[in-house]
């Protein structure tokens, strides 16, 4: 049985950020985004007032983006890391889909995985990648410019099809 699309990803950084990102908890961005608002606030507040609490508050607000910006790359980079220690160059996937499932193969290590439709929990749509999240901590990676013999130019509606429960972002 030929699949319907295949695709081919590497899980470089770029795409591991981007992927990081995307899958960062909903309340976590607007939550630093809220905090830094705030200590932003605080600080003008203090400076007007010529308080020195201003250039703490500053720093608080500083503190908050570097975390978030830290939480982002730093799990992108623990999986990269990983990889290279593992395989010695960037991960990369073939991913099959076919009418009933889903079969994502690591090309470094030549396992295969098969999984349904019905256990995607959300897709992702980014710049570059289809992000298919199954649980908290698995995701499949589907590079937008990987597709093998066609140009997945329905996949979008074609993955959305396929997977009614999922939540689109």
């Amino acid at each position: 049985m030929e699949p319907i699309y295949s695709n081919s990803c590497k899980y470089t950084m770029e795409n591991l950020m981007e992927s990081s990102a995307a899958t960062m908890p909903k309340w976590y961005k607007p939550y630093c985004y809220a905090f830094c608002a705030v200590f932003l606030a605080l600080a003008v507040y203090g400076f007007v007032k010529g308080s020195l609490m201003g250039i703490l508050f500053l720093i608080f607000a500083a503190v908050i983006m570097v975390v978030y910006w830290r939480k982002t790359v730093a799990s992108a980079r623990t999986v990269y890391k990983h990889n290279m220690e593992k395989y010695g160059q960037e991960t990369e996937t073939r991913i099959f889909f076919y009418d009933d499932s889903i079969v994502g193969k690591n090309l470094q290590s030549g396992s295969a995985v098969t999984t349904e439709y019905d256990k995607v929990q959300s897709i992702i749509e980014t710049k570059n990648l289809f992000i298919l999240k199954m649980s908290i901590n698995m995701v499949i990676l589907v590079d937008k410019n990987g597709f093998i013999g066609n140009n997945g130019a329905d996949f979008a509606d074609f993955i959305k099809g396929k997977c009614p429960n999922a939540r689109k972002k």
